[in-house]
C-alpha cells in the first residue's frame, strides 16, 4: 500500500509541476478532472488497461478499461479536436 501511495504522491506531484509550467489553453480548461487525470497518465505513456488499474488500485476512481477507451476516443479527441492519443497528449499537456 505504501508503494501506491508514493506512485499516488508522484503523479500529484508531477502534474502539478506541469501545470505550473504550461499555460492552459481553453480546450484544455475544457476538459473535466476526470479526462485530465486520464490524459495525465496517457502522457507518461500508460495504456488503457494501465491507467484503469492505477486510478483504481490508488482509490482515486473505480473505473474500467473500457471507460478509460471511451474517454480518450470518445470524449478528450472531440474537445481537443484531435484524431489520436498523441495529438491529445500535445494538445492537453
Amino acid at each position: 500500500m505504501l508503494r501506491l501511495y508514493k506512485v499516488y504522491f508522484c503523479v500529484n506531484y508531477i502534474s502539478t509541476i506541469l501545470l505550473d509550467h504550461y499555460n492552459e489553453t481553453a480546450s484544455y480548461q475544457d476538459l473535466s478532472d476526470l479526462e485530465k487525470e486520464v490524459l495525465f497518465l496517457a502522457a507518461l505513456g500508460k495504456s488503457t488497461k494501465q491507467i484503469s488499474s492505477i486510478m483504481t488500485n490508488l482509490g482515486i476512481r473505480g473505473i474500467s478499461y473500457n471507460t478509460v477507451n471511451s474517454v480518450i476516443s470518445q470524449r478528450i479527441y472531440k474537445k481537443l479536436d484531435v484524431q489520436n492519443i498523441s495529438d491529445a497528449i500535445l494538445a492537453g499537456v
